[in-house]
C-alpha cells in the first residue's frame, strides 16, 4: 500500500530538506505534491488522492491551522503532521482539536519524522483493512437483501429459467421444509407518549445491526432455524425466515420470541416488535407469509398487541367504524375557535376507540387519524379562502410516511395536536390555548418578573401569539390595557418596598424595571398622586403616629 504525501511550507528549501530526510520509496510513500501555502494545499486536497500532509503552521495566504480546519470541514480523510517552532505551541494545541496525527518540533530530526510516518502508515493500513472488511460485509448484506426481496416480490427465477441464471438466488435451505416470514420493526422511542416520531434510519448504526444479527444466530438453535437480513424498506428493519420445528412449531416460536425480544430491548435500548405470517410448505407460497407479516407488524400501534403479533390471530370484522359524527363535532369546535375543546375532542375520539376496541386493526386507526387530519386541513383551507392574510396549514412531509412511522395511538394524538396548533397559530396569531388561560399565565409571569423586558411584542413572542390579538383579549379578561396592568404591578411593588425596606430610590426603581430613577419618580407620582419622597415622608410620619399611639396605649394599661 503506497501513500501519497503532500509537503506544505512557504520556504522551498525547507520543503527540499524534508524530502531529503526520508527514503520515501523504501517506506512505501510518495511525495505527490508540494505547496507553498495552505490555500494551494487545500486545492490539492479537494482534487483528492492525498493521504498524508506534512505542514508548517505559520504561512502566508492560509496558515496551517486554517488548512486543517478547512480540510476537516470538507470531510477529508487525510492525516496531518504539524511541524512547528517552540513559540508556536499554542497554535499546535489548537490544531489538536481537529485530530492531527503527529506534532513535531523544529529543527526536524530524520528519526522522529520517520517514526511518525511509520505510525501513520500503520494507522492508514488498519483503516484500509477495516474499510475493506466493512465493504465486504455491506456487499454480502446487500446480496442477501436483494435475493430475499426478489424472491418475496415474485421476481425470483431459477437458474436456466430464461435469464441465464443471473437473477439473485436464495440460499438452498430456503426452498425446503416448512417456513414462515417474520418482519421486525425497531422503535427508538423511550416512551410511547413521546411525541417525536423517529426519521428513517434513526438509531440504526452498524453496531445495532450486528447486535441483532448475532442475537438471531443464537435464537436459531432454539427455534429450528432462522435466517435474518436487514431490510431496505421503511416498513421494517429486518426480515427473518423461520423454519419452525413441527409439530406446534409456530406456538413454540412465539413463546421463544417474547423473552428473546425483551432481552434484546434491554441490551440495545429500543423497542422491538415482530409480525409473523403463516407457515407454508412450498417456497413460492412464502410470499403470502411475507405480506401477512407486513400487515401484522403494523398492528403494534394498538395498545393491546404484544411484542409478537401473529397475523392469524388478528381479528377480522366486516363492519367499519363510523367517525363522521365525531369529525362533524370537531369541525364545529374549529369554526367556533374553541381550540381547547377541539384538542380534547381529538383525545376523546382516540381514547374512546381504544377503550371500546372499535379499532379492529391498524387500518382503522390510520383511517381515524386521516379523517381528523383532513377535517383540520379542510378548516384551514376554508379560512385561507376567506382571509387574505391566512394560509392553509402544511405538514411538510408525506402523510403516508408520517402514518407509517407511528408506533402508538398516543403519538397520533400528539401529532394532531401539533398540527392543529400550527394551523391555528398561522390563522389567528398562534393561540395554542384558551385566551383566558394565556392571560392568566401572562399575569403570573408579570408579577414574578416585573423587572424584565415586558413589552407587548416580547410577551407575545414568548407565548407565541399575535400581539394585536393578545392586546385585545388581555383587556377583555383583565379590564385594563396590557401596559396599564404592568405599570400597576410595578408601582404596587415599589410602594411595598418603600414601606418594608430601607433601599434607596434608585435601587427600588431598578428592582421594579426602571433604569432611570427620574422617570420612575414621574410614573410613581402620576399613579399615586404624590412623589416617592412625599410618599416616604408620609409613611415616616404615619409610623411615628402609630408608635406614639402604641406607647400611650401601653401607659394607659399600666
Amino acid at each position: 500500500m503506497q501513500l501519497n504525501v503532500m509537503i506544505v511550507d512557504d520556504e522551498a528549501y525547507i520543503r527540499s530538506g524534508i524530502k531529503a530526510k526520508i527514503d520515501w520509496e523504501r517506506m512505501g510513500l510518495f511525495v505527490a505534491v508540494e505547496a507553498s501555502d495552505g490555500a494551494e494545499a487545500l486545492q490539492a486536497i479537494e482534487r483528492g488522492g492525498i493521504d498524508l500532509v506534512i505542514t508548517d503552521i505559520t504561512m502566508p495566504v492560509m496558515d496551517g491551522l486554517a488548512l486543517i480546519r478547512r480540510a476537516t470541514e470538507l470531510g477529508s480523510a487525510a492525516k496531518f503532521i504539524i511541524v512547528s517552532g517552540y513559540g508556536e505551541f499554542e497554535y499546535a494545541r489548537t490544531a489538536m482539536k481537529y485530530g492531527i496525527s503527529e506534532y513535531l518540533l523544529k529543527p526536524l530530526k530524520s528519526e522522529e519524522l520517520e517514526a511518525s510516518l511509520e505510525r501513520i502508515k500503520a494507522e492508514c493500513l488498519a483503516d484500509e483493512q477495516a474499510w475493506q472488511k466493512e465493504s465486504a460485509s455491506r456487499e454480502e448484506t446487500k446480496r442477501k437483501e436483494e435475493s430475499l426481496l426478489h424472491w418475496l416480490s415474485g421476481s425470483y427465477t431459477r437458474p436456466g429459467d430464461g435469464d441465464g441464471g443471473k437473477a439473485p438466488q436464495p440460499a438452498p435451505e430456503w426452498a425446503a421444509g416448512s417456513m414462515l416470514v417474520g418482519v421486525m420493526k425497531a422503535d427508538v422511542l423511550n416512551d410511547v407518549h413521546d411525541a417525536q416520531v423517529p426519521g428513517p434510519g434513526a438509531g440504526r448504526t452498524p453496531t445495532f445491526y450486528r447486535d441483532v444479527e448475532t442475537a438471531f444466530q443464537a435464537l436459531s438453535e432454539q427455534t429450528g432455524g432462522c435466517w435474518v437480513v436487514r431490510s431496505v424498506r421503511p416498513e421494517h428493519d429486518f426480515i427473518v425466515l423461520f423454519q419452525p420445528a413441527l409439530p406446534g412449531g409456530k406456538d413454540k416460536l412465539i413463546r421463544a420470541l417474547v423473552p428473546f425480544l425483551e432481552q434484546l430491548e434491554r441490551k440495545i435500548g429500543v423497542r422491538f416488535t415482530v409480525g409473523l405470517g403463516s407457515v407454508h410448505d412450498q417456497a413460492e407460497a412464502v410470499r403470502d407469509s411475507y405480506r401477512e407479516a407486513l400487515f401484522a407488524v403494523k398492528e403494534r400501534i394498538l395498545p393491546w398487541t404484544g411484542k409478537v403479533i401473529d397475523y392469524a390471530r388478528i381479528p377480522v370484522r366486516a363492519d367499519k367504524p363510523n367517525f363522521s359524527a365525531d369529525t362533524r363535532l370537531l369541525l364545529r369546535f374549529l369554526k367556533e375557535k374553541k381550540w381547547d375543546k377541539a384538542k380534547a375532542h381529538i383525545d376523546h375520539m382516540f381514547r374512546q376507540a381504544v377503550q371500546k376496541k372499535s379499532l379492529s386493526n391498524h387500518n382503522d386507526a390510520y383511517e381515524l387519524f386521516i379523517e381528523i387530519y383532513f377535517t383540520i386541513k379542510q378548516f384551514s383551507q376554508e379560512e385561507a379562502a376567506v382571509h387574505a392574510d391566512a394560509g392553509a396549514a402544511h405538514t411538510g412531509a408525506d402523510l403516508t410516511d408520517i402514518v407509517s412511522a407511528f408506533c402508538h395511538t398516543d403519538q397520533m394524538t400528539d401529532w394532531l395536536y401539533q398540527y392543529l396548533e400550527s394551523a391555528c397559530r398561522h390563522l389567528i396569531g398562534g393561540q395554542d390555548a384558551s385566551g383566558k388561560e394565556i392571560v392568566y399565565r401572562v399575569k403570573a409571569y408579570i408579577r414574578e418578573f416585573c423587572s424584565s423586558d415586558l413589552t407587548l411584542n416580547a410577551i407575545s413572542e414568548k407565548y407565541h401569539i399575535n400581539p394585536i390579538y393578545f392586546s385585545r383579549i388581555f383587556k377583555t379578561y383583565v379590564g385594563e390595557s396590557f401596559n396599564s396592568y404592568i405599570t400597576r404591578v410595578r408601582m404596587e411593588e415599589a410602594r411595598s418596598l418603600m414601606g418594608t425596606t430601607s433601599l434607596r430610590l434608585q435601587e427600588i426603581a431598578e428592582i421594579v424595571g426602571y433604569d432611570d430613577s427620574k422617570y420612575f419618580s414621574k410614573v410613581f407620582k402620576k399613579f399615586f398622586g404624590v412623589s416617592p419622597s412625599q410618599y416616604a415622608e408620609s409613611q415616616g410620619a404615619q409610623t411615628k403616629e402609630d408608635s406614639a399611639a402604641n406607647d400611650a396605649a401601653a401607659i394607659t394599661k399600666v
